[in-house]
C-alpha cells in the first residue's frame, strides 16, 4: 500500500482534490444552461461531489467575547470565496472546543454559497471549532482517472496499482470531508488547549499558537491519521488572494512547515487515500487560518 503517493505499508496517495478539469469546466459552465430542467439537479450533484477543497471559516477569526459569529461551511476552488453550500444532512459532526469546554457548534441555516453556523462566546479563550461530512461515493472514468492522477501528482507505484485494476471495472471512491479552524476570542489568557487534536480522521495540529501568527514566520503543523503520525504526506497551502497552490511533504515524525508569505486567510489541506479490495476509500482534511501582518 501507498500512504499519500509513496510506499509505506498501506494504500494511499495524496492530493488537492477530485479531477475538475478545463473540459469539465467547459461542461458545466457552457451547456448547463441548455439541459433540460429535469437533469439541472444532476448537474449541480455532481457539481458538490467533484473535487473541491471543502473548509470551514468564521466571519471573524478575532471575535468579542459575547458576539454572535457566523462559521461558514463551503466547497470550492476559489479559496477563501464562498461557492457551494454543504446540504445540512450531509453533517456527520458539527462542534466546537473552548479551553475545557466541548460542544455542538449550533444551529445551522443553508445560505446560497455555504452551510452556516450560529455561535456566541460569552468569555476570552482560543476556540477550535470543528466539522465532519457524512462519506459519499463517487464513480470515475478512466480519463477522468488520469486526470485526477495528473492534478494531484500521482506516484508510479499508484498508477501502476490502478493500471493492473484498470478495464475489470470503474474507478469507485468513497471519500469523507473533515474541515477545521482556529479563532481566537477577546484578550485571551494563556491557553494551550489548541496543542490537543479534536479527533479527526484526518486532521491537522499546530506546533504553535495557531491564532497569533504573522507574515514572514514559519507555521509547523503535525498531521494525524487516526491519532497516528502521518509521514511522506503532500500537504497543500493556498494563501486569500493568491491561487497558486505550495506543497510541502511531512517528514518522518508526520510534521510539516511552512513558510507565512502573505497576510489573510490561509488554507492547509491533505488528502489521505487507501485501497480497499477493488475500490477506494479517503479523507480529505482542512484547516483555515488568519495570519497577521
Amino acid at each position: 500500500m501507498w500512504h499519500c503517493g509513496r510506499r509505506q505499508g498501506g494504500a494511499a496517495i495524496s492530493g488537492p482534490s477530485f479531477p475538475f478539469s478545463s473540459t469539465l469546466r467547459h461542461f458545466l459552465i457552457f451547456p448547463v444552461r441548455h439541459i433540460r430542467l429535469l437533469l439541472l439537479p444532476l448537474a449541480l450533484s455532481f457539481v458538490s461531489a467533484s473535487a473541491h477543497e471543502t473548509w470551514l471559516a468564521p466571519a471573524s477569526f478575532a471575535p468579542e467575547p459575547g458576539t454572535q459569529v457566523t462559521f461558514s461551511l463551503t466547497s470550492g476552488m476559489k479559496f477563501p470565496a464562498l461557492e457551494h453550500a454543504i446540504r445540512p444532512e450531509r453533517i456527520r459532526i458539527a462542534r466546537f472546543r473552548q479551553g475545557t469546554l466541548e460542544t455542538d457548534l449550533g444551529s445551522s441555516s443553508s445560505a446560497r454559497s455555504a452551510l452556516q453556523f450560529q455561535a456566541a462566546f460569552p468569555a476570552a479563550g482560543f476556540v477550535a471549532a470543528w466539522v465532519t461530512l457524512e462519506p459519499r461515493t463517487l464513480e470515475l472514468t478512466d480519463a477522468k482517472v488520469r486526470e485526477y492522477f495528473a492534478e494531484i501528482n500521482a506516484s508510479p507505484e499508484i498508477r501502476d496499482h490502478w493500471a493492473q485494476r484498470k478495464g475489470r471495472r470503474k474507478w469507485k471512491e468513497t471519500y469523507t470531508k473533515h474541515a477545521k479552524t482556529f479563532l481566537r476570542v477577546g484578550d485571551a489568557p494563556p491557553d494551550a488547549s489548541w496543542e490537543k487534536p479534536v479527533g479527526l480522521l484526518l486532521e491537522f495540529v499546530p506546533l504553535q499558537n495557531p491564532v497569533t501568527l504573522k507574515v514572514g514566520e514559519h507555521a509547523g503543523f503535525l498531521l494525524l491519521e487516526n491519532g497516528n503520525p502521518l509521514r511522506n504526506c503532500a500537504v497543500g497551502l493556498l494563501f486569500e488572494g493568491n491561487p497558486k497552490r505550495q506543497f510541502q511533504t511531512t517528514d518522518a515524525e508526520g510534521r510539516v512547515t511552512f513558510e507565512l508569505a502573505r497576510p489573510g486567510q490561509a488554507l492547509f489541506y491533505a488528502v489521505q487515500l487507501r485501497a480497499n479490495g477493488e475500490e477506494w476509500q479517503s479523507d480529505f482534511t482542512t484547516l483555515t487560518l488568519s495570519v497577521g501582518k
